[in-house]
């Protein structure tokens, strides 16, 4: 058997490395998906308890209140009781947001995947789940323009904004900064951008960002698969995503998706 010349060899090890990232692409797609479900059933057995705590707790408050006048000691303990009511009523209003936002986040799509969706909302639930890692080091800046509903699968958008929050908070690592969220319309695009004041991006990595793999954070930190699942995600919806990034200034991530979908339907 003779050998094949350099040039086959080398379109077939590219091949093999293409095959090998689609697999791995396609086992995180499929571990997103089942996470997807676990996180919507989570966030509606939560739903429940949580209700009934916030009812009980604001009728324990308006009791608190009804109850006769008391002595000046039985005040101060009545106003503490009352702060610390207060106080658990705002933590569950929190549990609640984040348990809608959890479901917001993975709730199914229609059967062929696709619907109108409003990105606000999808944006809205996703910071809710990142605000863990945002609050570490950075302060969140919106800057929302109108948009009209987009033709999306919103729980797949939900995962690219994701990826971005992460690699924009992790970007800024160590010190303080700022993370700012944009949205608007560019001709017949709708778009979100992501922006930070973190490290930036080396121009000789630029170019390797969305390849499969490649990552410049420290072992344990990422696999090197976000920005091309998004990317790829991105693709399917018909749009693109632009970067721009310098070292020491930051980077801006723009993902815009088209609205011909939505022009059609209008007519």
């Amino acid at each position: 058997m003779k050998p094949l010349p350099p040039s086959a060899e080398q379109q077939l090890r590219q091949l093999r490395e293409e095959l090998a990232a689609t697999q791995a692409q396609l086992r995180q797609a499929g571990r997103l998906a089942a996470l997807g479900q676990l996180v919507a059933g989570v966030a509606h057995e939560l739903n429940g308890p949580l209700s009934c705590l916030s009812a009980n707790t604001a009728l324990l408050r308006d009791y608190l209140a009804e109850l006769p006048p008391a002595t000046a000691a039985q005040a101060a303990t009545r106003g503490e009781l009352a702060q610390l009511l207060d106080d658990t009523q705002a933590g569950v209003r929190q549990l609640l947001r984040i348990a809608g936002g959890l479901k917001d986040y993975a709730r199914p799509a229609g059967q062929d995947g696709w619907e109108w969706a409003d990105l606000h909302q999808g944006l809205e639930a996703t910071l809710n789940l990142a605000a863990h890692e945002l609050r570490r080091n950075a302060r969140l800046v919106r800057d929302y323009g109108q948009l009209p509903p987009v033709p999306c699968v919103p729980a797949q958008l939900n995962q690219v904004l994701l990826n971005l929050l992460i690699n924009a908070a992790q970007a800024i690592d160590g010190a303080s900064g700022t993370i700012t969220l944009r949205t608007g319309v560019r001709d017949d695009m709708a778009w979100f951008a992501v922006s930070d004041t973190g490290a930036g991006i080396a121009a000789a990595h630029l170019p390797h960002i969305f390849d499969p793999f490649f990552t410049t954070k420290p072992a344990g930190v990422g696999c090197g698969l976000g920005l091309a699942l998004s990317r790829d995600i991105v693709r399917q919806h018909g749009g693109r995503i632009e970067v721009d990034s310098a070292p020491g200034q930051g980077s801006t991530f723009r993902v815009l998706l088209p609205l011909r979908r939505a022009a059609r339907e209008a007519a």
